[in-house]
């Protein structure tokens, strides 16, 4: 699990959020998922992930309206899970 502070808070259910957890995905999460698309920061597959794997749920519409860095840091987090363990940070 990691923490992403947001720059914006979004809403959800009513209340701002300032920071988001993101879960490592199981295989199940990436079903319908392209995982090479995932690795290329692939916008649209990560609108499909992101709103499965975000503590709370951040809907794929929420994600849309974010900061692109915040959107790219949310991101960078899934990557990194996707990742060799002994590949570079990115």
């Amino acid at each position: 699990m990691a923490q992403v502070d947001l720059s914006r808070p979004v809403t959800v259910d009513g209340a701002e959020v300032e920071a988001v957890e993101v879960v490592e995905p199981k295989v199940g999460q990436l079903k319908g998922l392209n995982t090479f698309s995932l690795l290329q920061m692939d916008v649209n597959a990560h609108l499909t992930l992101l709103p499965r794997v975000t503590a709370p749920p951040i809907s794929a519409d929420q994600l849309a309206e974010m900061r692109p860095k915040d959107f790219a840091r949310l991101q960078a987090e899934v990557v990194r899970f996707l990742a060799e363990e002994d590949a570079p940070a990115i």
